[in-house]
């Protein structure tokens, strides 16, 4: 199963607008940084291995791992 929720994404050039005032995220022309950073989003997610509730060696030894909780992954 594969839940997907959206929002609407938030861009502020904090350089200019360090107090997040004017809203960026439909702006054509950050099209390109939005997705630079949809990708660095991802890509930090997958690479984390924060695991609270089961060791390593318990985890291995699921029969079904990622039947069960939040699974992120690149499939």
């Amino acid at each position: 199963m594969c839940i997907v929720k959206t929002f609407r994404q938030r861009v502020f050039d904090m350089q200019t607008d360090p107090h997040e005032s004017h809203h960026l995220g439909r702006d054509a022309t950050l099209e390109s940084v939005r997705h630079e950073m949809r990708e660095r989003l991802f890509q930090n997610l997958i690479s984390c291995k924060n695991r609270v509730t089961l060791t390593d060696e318990d985890a291995r030894g699921r029969p079904h791992p990622g039947e069960l909780g939040i699974h992120i992954s690149e499939r």
